[in-house]
């Protein structure tokens, strides 16, 4: 509790330092004080991977199909049926025979989520502080912090997290999707509006999975890590924005060490087993 209170803290004290009024530091003390002062309580959250995900209700695969591959062979191999991928992924033409080259999420049936279980393949949970958002990105590490460069001198408005092109990013907390595609220099970007005036930002992916509307829960698979944009180099830009202020991302999450250690990761013996069983 003390280490959360000290962390907001410290983000005030920086905006105060760059120009922000004081009313508004006070304002953001008093709000955020209440909400970590809540956070004894706990809630369990399930975080989706690059195996199993999940889009509206439904557990399954977001996967990018190409020229020949029809609804109903894909539907077999995933226990499901061609009318439940057209009315999940809301198919225009219900007469489409092939997919061209895009993402359609595929559920799993019952059936076939348990035999993945039985190989020990499923979606891993955390036990969080009720209300707190989680890391987007797993298996990944912090390159440039929030706050002022130190070259030039400029404000560096969230945290980057180097990972392959391709990684899966999930949204950080609960929320509805304002913007999800190209937005300029932050390239290929999903934005997400959580409670009042709360925002994250999730930029330079290589693909967008959701549209403007879509409801999302917390470690819900919204895109992949990418390059796009003006990047450097392949690896997620993550931002909270309050009133479209940049804050500390690091002030409202565990850090980021501890949160690498609840994940589980596969074995080398189920990795081989998901790749025999996608092949």
């Amino acid at each position: 509790m003390a280490w959360m209170l000290s962390k907001i803290s410290s983000f005030i004290v920086v905006y105060v330092l760059i120009g922000n009024s004081m009313g508004y530091a006070e304002d953001l003390w008093k709000k955020y004080k209440v909400k970590a002062e809540s956070y004894g309580q706990t809630e369990r959250v399930f975080i989706d991977n690059k195996y199993i995900q999940t889009y509206k209700e439904h557990s399954g695969l977001w996967m990018n199909m190409g020229h020949g591959q029809s609804m109903e062979r894909i539907a077999e191999k995933y226990g499901t049926t061609r009318e439940e991928i057209i009315a999940v992924n809301e198919i225009k033409n219900p007469e489409q025979k092939v997919f061209f080259n895009a993402r359609y999420f595929i559920p799993f049936s019952d059936d076939y989520l348990e035999k993945l279980e039985s190989m020990g393949i499923k979606r891993h949970h955390r036990d969080v502080p009720h209300g707190e958002f989680i890391w987007p990105m797993v298996g990944s590490s912090i390159t440039q912090k929030w706050g002022v460069r130190s070259v030039f001198g400029t404000i560096h408005s969230g945290v980057d997290m180097a990972a392959p092109i391709g990684t899966t990013v999930v949204a950080a907390g609960d929320g509805i999707i304002l913007h999800s595609g190209f937005e300029g220099g932050y390239g290929y970007t999903v934005v997400i509006q959580h409670q009042g005036t709360l925002i994250t930002r999730y930029a330079h992916l290589s693909q967008t999975i959701l549209k403007k509307g879509d409801k999302v829960k917390r470690g819900q698979l919204i895109a992949f890590s990418g390059n796009t944009g003006q990047s450097t180099g392949a690896h997620l830009h993550f931002e909270i924005r309050q009133n479209d202020v940049s804050l500390d991302p690091e002030s409202f999450l565990s850090e980021f060490k501890e949160t690498m250690k609840e994940y589980v990761h596969f074995s080398e013996d189920q990795l081989q087993m998901i790749r025999n069983n996608q092949s």
